[in-house]
């Protein structure tokens, strides 16, 4: 019984270890095959960790190195604004046009969002936010039409209303009583991103769970006072609006009606 012992465990040994070695390689090419998306601030273009705190108002770029073709998505998220629209939206001026003049469809390789128009650089900046605010990056090898037919009824981000083209908020096309996603992400790639504990984390961008070919990260930023000197975008619609989200939000809640 001896003499057959140590083949056998030897035998599982090397099976063991071959296994192992091919989930490592295959993490390897999985790993190399996902798109990354990585999010600067401020002038210095700072990198920021799961967390870290940034300045209200500092300027805001996203670098996607895209190891395949398709589709992007940019939507934040936090409890006082609700769920806003970044990328694509039909208030964003920009020169990128790519497969059916689709802003969001970029080929392979390395590419800046929010990009140029009228070959000026252009950059999104941190919200006047007090809660924390969730950064989410959506990557698909196709386009995910339902996604977009949700994302046109939140809020939106653009540069096209003032001549001095300023960031701003925009309500959708459909108006202000058709917003959707003030207190949650409204579609399931975006909530299943927000719940993945792996979206989360620093690195490149993770499967979407129970959605082929769909990347997804998400980058949760705390938002601290503006730096000396700092003032608001120079757009009236915005702050106008900020003006009233926050004055709404101090109204005291009516009480709840008896059953």
């Amino acid at each position: 019984m001896s003499e057959n012992t140590h083949p056998r465990g030897l035998r599982a040994l090397f099976v063991s270890a071959a296994v192992t070695t091919a989930l490592a390689l295959a993490a390897v090419v999985s790993w190399d095959d996902r798109p990354v998306a990585t999010f600067a601030f401020g002038e210095d273009r700072v990198e920021l960790a799961p967390f870290d705190e940034v300045a209200m108002f500092d300027a805001m770029t996203l670098r996607i190195d895209m190891p395949f073709s398709g589709y992007v998505y940019v939507v934040s998220f936090d409890y006082e604004r609700g769920a806003v629209c970044y990328y694509p939206t039909d208030f964003l001026g920009t020169d990128h046009l790519g497969a059916n003049d689709r802003m969001n469809f970029f080929a392979a390789g390395q590419h800046e969002l929010p990009g140029t128009w009228d070959t000026k650089a252009q950059s999104w900046y941190v919200p006047d936010s007090r809660e924390t605010l969730s950064l989410c990056v959506v990557v698909s090898k196709r386009a995910l039409i339902d996604l977009e037919e949700t994302l046109v009824l939140t809020r939106q981000i653009g540069n096209r209303a003032f001549r001095n083209r300023a960031m701003g908020m925009y309500m959708p096309r459909a108006g202000r009583a058709k917003v959707i996603g003030k207190k949650s992400m409204p579609h399931d790639v975006l909530r299943a991103a927000m719940n993945q504990e792996d979206s989360i984390r620093a690195g490149a961008m993770v499967p979407c769970r129970n959605h082929p070919g769909v990347f997804v990260k998400v980058l949760n930023i705390r938002i601290s006072s503006p730096r000396p000197g700092v003032t608001p975008p120079n757009n009236p619609f915005s702050t106008q609006l900020n003006q009233l989200t926050k004055k709404k939000l101090k109204e005291p809640k009516p009480p709840k009606k008896g059953r």
